[in-house]
C-alpha cells in the first residue's frame, strides 16, 4: 500500500511540478508571454495534463496554469489542481506578492490564499484549516514565522529568472536550494548541476536548442509529519531530474522535462508545446521598477 500511495502522490506531484493555476482568458498588454503544455506519463503511458502560461509586463509578472491526471490514472485517483502567483522582478530574485491554489481529489477539496512581501507571508488563508489533530500529533513539525520568511511561492519557483544570456546558461540555476511555502508546509528543493543537453531533435514540440540539466531533492522543513514513511521515500530515495530549457528573445528558463523513478516505474512530466511572443530580459525588468 505505501508503494501505492508514493508512486500516487509523486504522480500527483509531478502535475503541479511545473503547473500555475487556472489559465485566464484576460486579453491584456504585455512585454512578454509564454505558454507550456505537458503531458504527464507513467512508464510512457499518458496519466494527466498540465499547462503553464505567464505574462510579464515591465517588473509586474503573473503566472497561470492548469493540471489534471486523465485516463486510467484520472479513473483510479481523481486529481485536479489550479493555482495562480503574481509578483515583481527584483535585483536578485523574484519577489511574490500573491500566490492562490485549489486542488481536489474528488473527496477532500483545499484552497490557498497568501499575501507576500518582500518574500514573506503577510497573510494566508487555508481551507479547510489544518486540523487541531494533526498540528498536536507529537510527530509533526510546527511552522513557525521563521519558515514564511525568505520563500517563494511553489509557482514562482518554476521559473529561473537569469538562466540563460543566449549564449550561456547560468549553472548557479542548478546549484542552489530554493525555500518553498505553499501554505501548509515548507520545503527546500535541492538542486545540484547534472550537465547540459542538446534537444534539437525534439522541433516537432515547439523547442529545438540547448537545455540544462539539474537533480533535485526534496527536504522537509515543516507543516509534515516527522514519521510519515511517504516523507522519508521522498526525502531519501528520490531523485528527480529536472531539464531546463531557455524561452526565446529572454533570459528566463523553465521545465522542459522533469523525471523520477517510483515504485510504479518512471514517472515524468515532459513538453508537448511550447512558444513565446514578445522580449525581455530579467535586469531590465528589474531596472523598470
Amino acid at each position: 500500500m505505501l508503494r501505492w500511495r508514493t508512486a500516487r502522490h509523486v504522480a500527483a506531484g509531478l502535475a503541479v511540478f511545473v503547473m500555475a493555476g487556472g489559465a485566464s482568458n484576460e486579453t491584456q498588454a504585455a512585454d512578454y508571454e509564454f505558454q507550456a503544455d505537458y503531458r504527464i506519463s507513467l512508464n510512457g503511458l499518458p496519466i494527466g495534463r498540465a499547462n503553464l502560461q505567464a505574462s510579464f509586463e515591465g517588473a509586474e509578472y503573473r503566472i497561470d496554469g492548469s493540471a489534471r491526471l486523465t485516463g486510467v490514472a484520472g479513473l483510479l485517483f481523481d486529481f485536479t489542481s489550479t493555482a495562480a502567483a503574481a509578483g515583481r522582478i527584483g535585483a536578485n530574485r523574484p519577489q511574490p506578492t500573491a500566490f492562490s491554489a485549489d486542488s481536489t481529489n474528488g473527496r477532500v477539496t483545499k484552497s490557498v490564499r497568501m499575501t507576500l512581501q518582500r518574500n514573506a507571508v503577510r497573510q494566508l488563508q487555508l481551507d479547510p484549516p489544518v486540523p487541531p489533530e494533526e498540528t498536536s500529533h507529537p510527530e509533526h513539525v510546527p511552522i513557525t514565522d521563521a519558515h514564511r520568511r525568505d520563500i517563494v511561492d511553489p509557482v514562482t519557483a518554476m521559473i529561473g529568472f537569469g538562466g540563460y544570456d543566449g549564449q550561456n546558461f547560468d549553472r548557479s540555476i542548478c546549484q542552489r536550494a530554493v525555500p518553498i511555502f505553499n501554505g501548509r508546509e515548507r520545503f527546500d528543493v535541492r538542486l545540484e548541476f547534472a550537465g547540459e543537453r542538446d534537444l534539437s531533435s525534439n522541433s516537432a514540440n515547439g523547442y529545438s536548442g540547448p537545455a540544462i540539466v539539474c537533480k533535485a531533492r526534496y527536504r522537509a522543513i515543516a507543516g509534515h509529519r516527522a514519521d510519515m514513511e511517504e516523507v522519508e521515500q521522498l526525502e531519501d530515495k528520490m531523485v528527480f531530474e529536472v531539464v531546463l530549457a531557455p524561452l526565446v528573445n529572454s533570459d528566463l528558463v523553465v521545465p522542459y522535462q522533469v523525471s523520477v523513478s517510483t515504485p510504479l516505474g518512471v514517472a515524468s512530466i515532459s513538453v508537448s508545446n511550447l512558444k513565446a511572443e514578445g522580449a525581455m530580459t530579467t535586469q531590465s525588468a528589474a531596472a523598470s521598477r
